[in-house]
C-alpha cells in the first residue's frame, strides 16, 4: 500500500514537473508572441505615420499647385480684362473724337445759319 502511494506520489511529481515545463513553455511562447506582436505594432505604426506624412506632403503640394494655377488664371483673366478695357478705351477715344468733330461742324453750321438768319432779318 505504501509502495502504491509512493508510486502515485512519484507519478504525481513527474506529472507536476511535466505540467510546469508545459506551463513554462506556454509562458515563453506567450512572451515571444507578445514581443513579435509589439514589433509588428511598432512597424505598422511607423508605416502609418510615414504614409500619413507622405499624404500630408502630397496634399500640401497639390494645394500649392492649385493656388499657383488659380493665381496664374487670375492674372490671365486680369490681363484679358485689362486688354478689353484698353480696347474699349481706344474705341471710346475714337468715338469721342468723332463726336467732337461732329459737334464742331454742327456749331459752325449753326453759327453760319445764325449769321444767315441775322442777315436775312436785316434785309427785310
Amino acid at each position: 500500500m505504501i509502495h502504491t502511494e509512493l508510486k502515485a506520489v512519484r507519478q504525481f511529481q513527474k506529472r507536476k514537473i511535466q505540467v510546469e515545463r508545459e506551463l513554462d513553455d506556454l509562458k515563453e511562447n506567450l512572451r515571444n508572441t507578445e514581443r513579435i506582436h509589439q514589433e509588428t505594432l511598432r512597424r505598422l505604426e511607423s508605416r502609418f505615420f510615414e504614409e500619413k506624412h507622405r499624404l500630408e506632403q502630397e496634399a500640401e503640394k497639390k494645394i500649392i499647385m492649385l493656388a499657383e494655377r488659380a493665381h496664374h488664371e487670375a492674372i490671365v483673366q486680369l490681363n484679358d480684362a485689362g486688354r478689353n478695357v484698353f480696347k474699349e478705351n481706344v474705341y471710346l477715344q475714337k468715338a469721342l473724337a468723332y463726336h467732337l468733330k461732329e459737334t464742331d461742324a454742327l456749331q459752325k453750321n449753326s453759327q453760319k445759319l445764325q449769321e444767315s438768319h441775322t442777315l436775312l432779318l436785316h434785309q427785310k
